[in-house]
């Protein structure tokens, strides 16, 4: 099982990566990033009840670490050519997307991902 807590940033986002393509997957509609997040924390049991708790940086800032590994969790399948943005805000599936089956195809989706992310 994984452990959310104990991952590291690039382990979590991989994490997310496949969640949030089961996730619109699942719903079959385009989503906005904080219905894609709200789908998670209500159907991904391996995400602790804690998550979302706000952190405060050094300069003051809050924010919220989950939110923000799920955005670059998109913005990864975006550039792996997995999702695209049809307005600002919203994440619909790509037709690649729509085809990847994660339990055949999430190595061919990862390596998607990091070639693209090198361009």
């Amino acid at each position: 099982m994984f452990d959310y807590t104990t991952a590291t940033r690039d382990q979590k986002e991989e994490f997310l990566q496949d969640k949030i393509l089961i996730c619109l997957q699942a719903t079959k509609q385009p989503m906005t990033n904080a219905q894609i997040r709200e789908y998670l924390l209500k159907h991904v049991d391996e995400l602790p009840a804690n998550v979302t708790k706000l952190t405060t940086s050094k300069k003051g800032s809050v924010y919220s670490d989950f939110q923000i590994r799920v955005n670059m969790s998109i913005t990864s399948l975006y550039k792996g050519g997995l999702v695209d943005h049809p307005k600002r805000g919203v994440t619909e599936l790509t037709q690649l997307g729509k085809n990847i089956n994660l339990n055949t195809g999430r190595k061919h989706m990862h390596k998607l991902i990091v070639e693209r992310w090198q361009k």
